[in-house]
C-alpha cells in the first residue's frame, strides 16, 4: 500500500507554488529512485517486492511537512503552532485511509468558524486529490467568494479542478482571471496548454505552454505539453527537443518515452521509436498502462514493416 501523500505528491498535475513544488518533488525523487530500483530487481518475487517498497515509502513521512504542503509553503508560515499540530493530525488521518472523519473533523471546524478559511481550502484539497472534482469546486468558488488572502492560488486550483472535471471554458475563464493577478507563475499557463490541448488548438497551446518553461524551465508539465502540442501540429524535430527537455527533469517517466515514441514514428525514425518504447517498458515493467501502450506502438512499428500500416 502506497501512502495517500505520495500519490496526492506523484500527481504533477496539482498547483503547488515553486517553493513547495521543489519540497514535493525532492520527496519524490528520493522515493521513486528507491521504489524503481525495488522493481527492477528480479530475484525477488512481487511479495517481497511489495513489503521493500512499503518500507521504503511509509515510515519515513513527516505529517507536519505534508500538511505544509497541502496549504502552501507561504500561508503554512502564518499559521500558529496549534493551527500547524491541528492540520498535521488531519494529515495522519488522511496517510490512515480515514478519509471520512477527517471531513467530518474538517466540517465541523467550518461551521464553528474555526480556522475557517483553512479548514475550507483543507477541505477542497482533500476533495481534489480524492477525485471529488464537483465538491472541490464548490468549496474553492466559496473561498473565492469570501476574497480569501489565498486568491490567486484558489483560483488555481480552482481552474485545475474545473479542468480535471472536463469544464474546460470554465478553467479557462479561471485562469484568465488569474493571470492578472499573478502574470509570472508558470503553473497558470501549463493548464492553460492543458486546456488547449484538449480543444484541439495546437497554436495556441504552444504558445502559452512556451510561455510556461520560459517562466520556469523546470516545469516538466509544460514541456510534456509543448512536446504533444509540436506533435498535434505535426512539428515532430520540436516536439522530439520539447520530450528531451522533459526527461532531463524527469528521467524516470515511461509516458514521457512512450510519447517520444510517437515523435519518431511520425518523423519515421523506427529505431528511435523502439528504444523509447524499451526503455518505458524496463521503467514500469508491471504498470498496464504502460504495457498496453506499449504493444500498441510495438504494433504500428510491426506493421508499417509489413506494408499493413499504408493499406
Amino acid at each position: 500500500r502506497i501512502p495517500f501523500f505520495v500519490l496526492c505528491l506523484l500527481m504533477l498535475s496539482q498547483p503547488l507554488a515553486a517553493d513547495d513544488k521543489r519540497d514535493a518533488e525532492e520527496i519524490v525523487k528520493l522515493k521513486l529512485n528507491a521504489v524503481f530500483a525495488v522493481l527492477q530487481k528480479n530475484d525477488i518475487d512481487q511479495q517481497a517486492k511489495k513489503k521493500a517498497i512499503d518500507e521504503i515509502v511509509t515510515p519515513m513521512f513527516d505529517f507536519a511537512l505534508m500538511a505544509k504542503l497541502t496549504l502552501g509553503r507561504k500561508h503554512w508560515s502564518n499559521l500558529s503552532a496549534e493551527k500547524k499540530e491541528k492540520f498535521a493530525k488531519y494529515d495522519k488521518l488522511i496517510e490512515d485511509r480515514k478519509y471520512e472523519k477527517c471531513i467530518k473533523l474538517l466540517r465541523k471546524d467550518i461551521n464553528k468558524g474555526v480556522y475557517e478559511a483553512d479548514s475550507r481550502f483543507y477541505l477542497a484539497k482533500i476533495y481534489h486529490d480524492l477525485e471529488l472534482y464537483p465538491q472541490a469546486i464548490d468549496e474553492y468558488k466559496i473561498m473565492l467568494k469570501e476574497d480569501t488572502p489565498q486568491r490567486s492560488d484558489i483560483e488555481i486550483h480552482l481552474a485545475a479542478a474545473y479542468y480535471e472535471n472536463g469544464n474546460y471554458k470554465d478553467s479557462m475563464d479561471t485562469l484568465k482571471s488569474a493571470v492578472l493577478k499573478d502574470p509570472s507563475n508558470d503553473r497558470i499557463f501549463m493548464y492553460m496548454a492543458k486546456c488547449f490541448s484538449e480543444t484541439n488548438d495546437s497554436e495556441k497551446a504552444i504558445k502559452v505552454a512556451k510561455e510556461s518553461v520560459l517562466i520556469n524551465e523546470d516545469n516538466v508539465d509544460s514541456w510534456q505539453l509543448l512536446g504533444k502540442a509540436y506533435f498535434n501540429a505535426k512539428e515532430n524535430d520540436k516536439s522530439i527537443e520539447a520530450y528531451s527537455k522533459a526527461l532531463k527533469f524527469k528521467p524516470t517517466d515511461s509516458r514521457i518515452y512512450l510519447d517520444m515514441a510517437s515523435s519518431y514514428m511520425a518523423e519515421g525514425k523506427d529505431d528511435e521509436a523502439l528504444k523509447m518504447i524499451e526503455k518505458a517498458v524496463i521503467l514500469n515493467p508491471e504498470d498496464e498502462d504502460v504495457l498496453e501502450e506499449a504493444k500498441k506502438l510495438r504494433s504500428f512499428l510491426t506493421a508499417d514493416e509489413t506494408g499493413e500500416g499504408n493499406a
